[in-house]
């Protein structure tokens, strides 16, 4: 638990640093960043890939899920 937390606490702290202050631009993966704009776009991105990346797997987690439940039930039919 305390990993997770170090590790969020660690990104966030390397993307604040990307934060277009004063004039200076920045720059993220090549996506160069020159004001506020760009900055938040860049999370709306990030977000995007995620939402993708999620849709892309759901099948396989789907099915990953269903047989662990079908794996776990030691329910039978006429049991009551």
């Amino acid at each position: 638990m305390v990993y997770r937390e170090a590790f969020g606490n660690k990104l966030a702290g390397s993307l604040s640093a990307l934060y277009p202050e004063g004039g200076k631009t920045t720059y993220f993966l090549g996506y160069q960043m020159n004001n506020l704009f760009d900055f938040f776009m860049l999370f709306v991105a990030m977000g995007g890939v995620a939402a993708l990346l999620l849709f892309l797997l759901t099948r396989k987690l789907q099915k990953i899920c269903n047989d662990a439940c079908l794996k776990k039930s030691t329910f039978v039919k006429g049991d009551v």
